[in-house]
This record gives C-alpha cells, sequence and structure tokens, in this order.
C-alpha cells in the first residue's frame, strides 16, 4: 500500500470556501494517492464539517479528513485592528500538539494556494536534523537581527512548510513560538511567520520556489520559467481570486477548481472595501464610461469592470498614451472630441492629479458634470495640526508615536522634540524605502513602510501636504486606523521654533546619512 500524504490547513467559517477549493486542486492533481486532510479550526458548525466529509468521500474513496477544534482564546494570538489575518493563522503553530503523535511529518498550506501537480517530490524531501522545509522570502538585513536570526540563515514563507513533526516534538518548538509571541508581539510585522523564523533560524531547508509561486507580483510571462507546482495568491484583498471584482490575472485558475466544490454556484462577493475597488456607487450601470488614467487605479478599475460586466468602457485614454494594456490600447485624450460616452471616471488617488485632469478636460470644452472622480474611501481618522499648539498639547497627551516621514518636515519635528527632550516618545520613523544600512537617525530606529503594521501607538504624519494622499493610502492599506498629519502652516511654525541654524543641521545630518549608507 503506497504512503499517505498528510496535509494540513487551518480555517475559520469565513474562510472554508477557499480551503475546500485548495483541497479540491490537491486531490484532482494527485489522483491515485492516498491524502489524509487535517484542518485545524474554530467556529465552524458540525453541519459544514459534515458537509465537506461527504464532499471529501465522494471526490476520492483514497482521500480522508479530520477536523481539530482549536479555542482561540486558550492561546495568545495577537491580532491588530486592520489586519489581514485572523487568530487562525496561528494554529499551524500548533501542529505538533494537535495532530495525531503516529504522524511523523505533515506538508501545510495556506488555504489560498492551489495545487497545480503532483506533490510526492515535496513530500519525499528528506528532513533529517531540519525542522521544517520552506521557500525563501527577501528580507532586510535588519529584520532577521531584530528577529535574533544569523545573517546567513535564510528568511522562508511560511504560506506552504513541510514541517517536522518528531523534530518539533523534541524541541518543544509550539511552547517555544509561543513564549516568543508572547514576550515580542511588537515586532512581528508578518505575525507568526516572524515567530516561527526566529524560533527555527537555521533549521529550515530551503526548497524550489516552484513550490510556492506568488501570484501578486508574477507576470503571466513568467509562467513558463516558474513551472508552478503550487500558487500562492499573495497580495492586498483584491488580489483574492474569490471576489467577483478580483484584479488578479490568475482568477481562472481558482474558479476552475471551484467547480468541483459544494461552493460551485454560491454568489461570488465584490469587494467595495478595498481603496482600489471600482466606485460602483458612483458610476451608474450600464453606463458608457471612458476610463482616464493607465497606472495603478486605471488597470484595476479596467479588470474589475470586465470581470463584472458593470458598465461598457468605450475607450481607455491616457497623457502617456501608446500602451497595450490587457489588450486594449489606450488612447491620447484628444480622443473624447470624437466618440459618445455617458462619463469620464478619472482613475487615480490624488486629489492634485485629480484636479489637473479635471482642468485639462475643461479647456476641451468637456462639461465638469460629464466628470466623475472616486476620491478612495478611507475609513480612518485623520487628525489635522493647525499650528505649533496643536502640535504640542498632541505630543504631550501621548506617551509613544510613530514618526511618517524623511524630509525637511520629519527633520523640523525631530529637532524640536530634542529641544524639548521629548525624543524618547518616538518609537520608530517610517520611510517610503528600503533601508539598507541606513537603520536609524538621530538616535531613532528606522523602518521601511512595507514592513509597518499599525499597533495601537499614535501616527504622526510629518510630511510635505502634496505627499499626504500618498501616504495616507499606504498607512490604510497597512492597517492604520489613525494618524495625525501636519498642516503646512504648523510645519512652518515648527520650523522656526526648531533651531536658529536650522538649514545647517538639514546638511549635516544629510552627510551623516551618506556616510551611514557609504
Amino acid at each position: 500500500m503506497s504512503e499517505t500524504f498528510h496535509l494540513l490547513l487551518s480555517a475559520n467559517k469565513s474562510f472554508m470556501e477557499q480551503s475546500v477549493v485548495c483541497m479540491s486542486s490537491i486531490l484532482r492533481n494527485n489522483q491515485g494517492r492516498n491524502l489524509h486532510f487535517h484542518i485545524l479550526h474554530s467556529e465552524i458548525e458540525n453541519e459544514i464539517l459534515e458537509q465537506v466529509k461527504i464532499w471529501i468521500q465522494r471526490e476520492s474513496n483514497l482521500a480522508e479528513i479530520s477536523f481539530y477544534f482549536i479555542h482561540p482564546d486558550s492561546y495568545f494570538f495577537p491580532v491588530k485592528p486592520g489586519d489581514t489575518i485572523s487568530c487562525e493563522t496561528y494554529f499551524r503553530i500548533l501542529a505538533a500538539e494537535q495532530l495525531p503523535c503516529e504522524l511523523n511529518k505533515i506538508l501545510y498550506v495556506d488555504g489560498d494556494t492551489i495545487c497545480l501537480g503532483d506533490l510526492t517530490e515535496l513530500w519525499e524531501t528528506e528532513l533529517d536534523g531540519y525542522a521544517a522545509a520552506s521557500r525563501e522570502a527577501p528580507v532586510p538585513a535588519y529584520r532577521k537581527r531584530n528577529l535574533g536570526m544569523k545573517e546567513q540563515d535564510f528568511y522562508f514563507q511560511a504560506g506552504v512548510m513541510l514541517i517536522n513533526l518528531v523534530w518539533w516534538r523534541e524541541n518543544d518548538i509550539a511552547k517555544r513560538i509561543l513564549n516568543f509571541i508572547k514576550l515580542h508581539p511588537d515586532i512581528l510585522p508578518r505575525w507568526d511567520q516572524d515567530a516561527l523564523n526566529a524560533i527555527l533560524s537555521g533549521r529550515v531547508k530551503k526548497f524550489h520556489s516552484k513550490w510556492n509561486v506568488w501570484l501578486d507580483t508574477l507576470l503571466p510571462e513568467q509562467w513558463e520559467k516558474e513551472n508552478p507546482i503550487i500558487v500562492h495568491y499573495t497580495g492586498s484583498q483584491l488580489f483574492k481570486p474569490w471576489f467577483k471584482n478580483s484584479i488578479s490575472e490568475f482568477q481562472s485558475l481558482y474558479l476552475e477548481y471551484r467547480k468541483d466544490t459544494p461552493y460551485y454556484d454560491r454568489e461570488m462577493k465584490i469587494n467595495k472595501s478595498s481603496r482600489l475597488s471600482f466606485p460602483f456607487q458612483l458610476v451608474p450601470s450600464n453606463s458608457r464610461i471612458v476610463l482616464y488614467g493607465a497606472g495603478q487605479f486605471g488597470k484595476a478599475y479596467y479588470l474589475q469592470n470586465m470581470r463584472c460586466g458593470f458598465c461598457k468602457i468605450v475607450s481607455w485614454v491616457d497623457y502617456n498614451f501608446g500602451k497595450v494594456i490587457y489588450g486594449e490600447q489606450v488612447l491620447p485624450p484628444a480622443v473624447l472630441l470624437n466618440i459618445d460616452y455617458d462619463w469620464i471616471l478619472i482613475a487615480v488617488s490624488a486629489k492634485s492629479m485629480a484636479d489637473n485632469i479635471k482642468e485639462e478636460l475643461g479647456g476641451m470644452g468637456i462639461p465638469s458634470d460629464k466628470i466623475l472622480w472616486n476620491c478612495p474611501v478611507l475609513p480612518m481618522k485623520v487628525n489635522k495640526l493647525e499650528t505649533y499648539e496643536q502640535w504640542k498639547q498632541y505630543i504631550l497627551k501621548i506617551d509613544r508615536m510613530v514618526v511618517c516621514g524623511l524630509d525637511k518636515v520629519t527633520m523640523a519635528c525631530l529637532m524640536t522634540f530634542e529641544r524639548h527632550s521629548l525624543q524618547k516618545k518616538v518609537t520608530k520613523i517610517l520611510i517610503p524605502v528600503h533601508l539598507n544600512e541606513l537603520k536609524e537617525i538621530m538616535g531613532i530606529e528606522m523602518q521601511a513602510l512595507d514592513e509597518f503594521q499599525n499597533s495601537a501607538q499614535s501616527v504622526l504624519l510629518a510630511v510635505n501636504d502634496r505627499f499626504h494622499a500618498g501616504w495616507l493610502t499606504e498607512l490604510y492599506d497597512r492597517g492604520c486606523k489613525e494618524v495625525y498629519l501636519l498642516t503646512n502652516d504648523c510645519y512652518l511654525q515648527i520650523k522656526c521654533l526648531a533651531y536658529p541654524c536650522y538649514e545647517e543641521l538639514i546638511q549635516v545630518n544629510r552627510q551623516n546619512i551618506k556616510q551611514k549608507e557609504i
């Protein structure tokens, strides 16, 4: 009798469909194999569990499924407001203690993965002396240092892991990871994945990227080169293929395997909460629209409309015309004078850019009531600091804060903090670029924006006015719920109070930054 492949997933009620679709893809591409699925879950009703059991039995007489209920309140699983994960993500930590003792290894897969081939090669990976096998994920060197990892050890992406359960039990891994999370909840921007890397550093075997191909960064033309066997729907919510208006170019894969599940006829939801969501509330259905903008928002709007058939895009225009996107040629705005349409939808995020486009269209004689622009909805509280006195009151009332920016506005704030001995209130400075070797400025730790996940700490946005919109959307995407931002008048007052030799100090700090980079 052939060896049984044991597979592990974590799920809750709202994520059961995705997990079943993942299992469907594994079943179809591993026919003739003995498969046993182990599902760690919370809050899933017995009726749903029974339905999945019946489905598994119908799909394959070589497959089994077991469910293990875990009560989240029994453990400390930190999930912050705005996080895109739930506490069930942490359940994989408990694999060794929850699964039967006779199991020596198990293949963990995230529920948002799809299997496209035979898993034998991955299952037979030798794990002697290793805690697990996984795919490497690039991270800045300081992230490794924060987690206590050695520089030569690779950081792995935990969405697909072949786990050595014997090694985990012998080394009490679950307890050690849970303790690490409890002691260091503020240095885990990637949640339990960071804790797994901290505890298993140097004990993870690297496998080929084909076992965990990230679809939000994969271009269709790279498919053959990657030759994926397991694909992973990473990225923001609109990259998730279970939304009707998904912008993933690989949504059809998910839908193909969804056909074989009990969820095949369930109505797919439209995601209206993402800042990249098509403005369904603004554009009447069945309208003939011109899409103005071929950047991130234009591409997202185009794909969503094509998937949902909400309205008819009669033309796609942009000042940077001539390129072909999704098979559609982007035309110059001048074509607007010769075509029929109901509305022009401006697909940009910044108000200043939208205003410039409106002015340009007005100059072409296009009525303003024909032009629509949707300011991306950001359900976060934004508090404007208009004067130095307001800024001072804000600083005095809070204990710890995160400062965003790295320009003259940020420097003026930091100098004023230093002057009033308030610098220790700043926990970190967020910057929009990778750090390389630049780790701190004026004695304060710096962190790339990509690594930021909002905590309960206050966030001060200290950048030039014209950058506010971009920063706010970036912070919202990372779970930030409340921001304090400086107006230009407030900045000028702070600048005057910072130091008499303000410009000279700016130059000194620039030189220090350059020296650290060298």
